[in-house]
């Protein structure tokens, strides 16, 4: 089986945030010393900014992450992290990130309006095999 990092980035933009991705796309060392041919992949989600902040206002949001729980902060965190970041590969703007991402498997989903079941198997439906 494959390893699995999860990781969530926000600032696409964000040269120093691009290179600590960057060397967690390394080959992984594999404690018999023998390198397998492992692939790195993206999976970016995405929604728009009303789903967004409508989210950071549920109670599934509100027990995991104590952050959100100062509402006003929350939200106004979030409208300048929106501002001042490009949080998505959405060809508005383009992102340091981009030239990392563009050198591995990548999908990009508009989960707005989808659950995370539903998300989830948009995700193996589309990441190449």
């Amino acid at each position: 089986m494959s390893p699995i990092l999860r990781r969530s980035w926000s600032a696409l933009g964000h040269l120093g945030s691009v290179r600590a991705v960057g060397k967690t796309t390394a080959p992984l060392p594999w404690p018999s010393g023998r390198r397998r041919d492992l692939r790195t992949r993206f999976v970016e989600l995405y929604a728009d900014l009303d789903e967004r902040l409508e989210r950071n206002t549920t109670e599934l949001r509100l027990d995991r992450k104590p952050s959100k729980r100062d509402l006003g902060f929350s939200r106004a965190n979030l409208l300048e992290l929106n501002r001042d970041y490009v949080m998505n590969t959405d060809g508005a703007r383009r992102a340091h990130a981009e030239d990392l991402i563009e050198r591995h498997d990548h999908v990009r989903i508009d989960n707005t309006r989808s659950t995370p079941a539903e998300t989830a198997a948009l995700i193996l439906r589309r990441m190449p095999q």
